[in-house]
């Protein structure tokens, strides 16, 4: 695959709205000011998939290398093989979508070594939507599979309607990020298997539609709430290899075969829906110039204000109870780091740590809770200065503070020694 492309440019025109109002009115305050320019987004987006695409053919030469020589070497087998068990990403968030890591995640997991993964996320976010959102997009877009890790995941334990009543119910994130949000808990309540869901769904596509003249680059030429979530869905896809194929008047489903068995790991095409949004040639479009169109990329980075109203409140609950069934049945874990989740989080006491709302088996008797598998972590030891004992002791502490009988407390407190060892990718031969 070559390493040269092309950013489409359009001649910038003057934005009507650099400060949007949204959900009940669109203030078209005219101010006379350019776009958000997404060139550098573009750029860096390039630079990081080229890095980490050659960062994984090394890793894959290394692990080939070793079992190569295991066959020969018992002793270094013994030493070196079997060392290597799982991939990790730990990074800021912010213009670190799962997405763009999502081709790397598939093609080390589908090597002979079989790598299983974890995943920091859902940790620092500019909305709880967002949050929830970045946790989905691994498991979507990073094929990931029984026995795989979430690290941190604090948007699955936060109080929905605090978190907004703390946020005096402003949204403030890119418009892009409010969109893909709205599509994506539109996907999430549609597919939920829930009836009453559904009540929820006019609202959410209202409120695409109410705003998509926003990034539309032409007037009369706006994108259709149809295309722009199958859009979404081709985010898991390297979007170089759209540069011969996006624009593509035709592809059939015979075009569809030879390409997924081309790009094994670039397509996202084990993923249920990813055939129909891919032969959607406009959704292809949209992919495209989200990809490479500065023009495009600067209307969807524009700074965005909204309000969470009550409707709103109650999709993101259910998104995030809808996200949480969808962990438990796929059998991913999380991993609680309460030290470091306490600092992230900005919280003052050790109770009120989301990881606490994941997981109450041995605490209550509660027939609705979800019981999410989660282990205790000291996320990064020599930077919290902390090791599993403090991290268990600290919880612990609290849990009995706050009242919970003692004996509930370790058996708690036991059940999540047992989870770390359920939990490891270490497994005795």
């Amino acid at each position: 695959m070559g390493s040269s492309f092309t950013l489409l440019s359009k001649k910038n025109k003057k934005i009507d709205c650099l400060f949007i109002e949204g959900d009940d009115a669109i203030r078209d305050e005219k101010r006379d000011k350019k776009r958000v320019d997404g060139t550098k987004w573009i750029r860096e987006n390039i630079e990081k998939r080229q890095v980490w695409g050659s960062k994984s053919n090394k890793l894959i030469e290394t692990l080939d290398k070793i079992a190569e020589l295991s066959k020969k070497d018992k002793k270094f087998a013994k030493t070196y093989q079997g060392k290597i068990v799982g991939i990790d990403t730990a990074n800021y968030e912010k213009d670190n979508r799962p997405y763009l890591y999502s081709g790397l995640y598939r093609k080390l997991k589908n090597t002979p070594h079989k790598l299983c993964a974890t995943y920091h996320v859902g940790e620092d976010f500019p909305t709880l939507t967002n949050g929830l959102r970045a946790i989905d997009e691994v498991l979507t877009f990073c094929e990931y599979q029984p026995n795989d890790r979430l690290g941190h995941a604090l948007a699955l334990g936060i109080q929905v309607v605090d978190y907004y009543q703390k946020k005096r119910k402003n949204i403030l994130c890119s418009l892009g990020d409010y969109l893909d949000d709205i599509v994506w808990m539109y996907g999430i309540l549609y597919n939920s298997g829930q009836s009453e869901d559904h009540q929820y769904l006019d609202y959410l596509k209202g409120t695409f539609d109410h705003h998509r003249q926003l990034i539309s680059l032409k007037e009369n030429n706006q994108i259709s709430f149809s295309d722009y979530y199958d859009a979404y869905f081709l985010k898991g896809d390297n979007p170089d290899i759209y540069s011969n194929l996006g624009k593509q008047d035709i592809i059939d489903d015979t075009d569809y075969i030879r390409f997924t068995k081309l790009y094994p790991y670039q397509l996202n095409h084990k993923h249920p829906y990813h055939k129909k949004a891919f032969l959607n040639k406009m959704a292809r479009s949209i992919y495209m110039d989200h990809s490479y169109d500065s023009d495009f990329v600067g209307l969807l980075n524009q700074p965005f204000k909204g309000t969470a109203t009550d409707i709103f409140i109650a999709c993101v609950e259910r998104v995030q109870t809808c996200l949480k069934n969808k962990i438990l049945k796929g059998r991913i874990y999380i991993e609680a780091n309460p030290t470091s989740n306490k600092k992230i989080a900005y919280l003052d006491k050790y109770i009120k740590l989301p990881a606490l709302n994941l997981n109450h088996r041995y605490l209550d008797d509660s027939k609705t809770m979800i019981n999410l598998p989660i282990s205790i972590n000291t996320d990064d030891s020599s930077i919290f200065q902390t090791n599993l004992v403090n991290e268990y002791s600290m919880v612990c502490a609290a849990l009995i503070r706050e009242g919970y009988d003692s004996q509930q407390v370790y058996d708690y407190i036991e059940s999540l020694v047992i989870a770390s060892n359920v939990h490891s990718f270490i497994k005795k031969q």
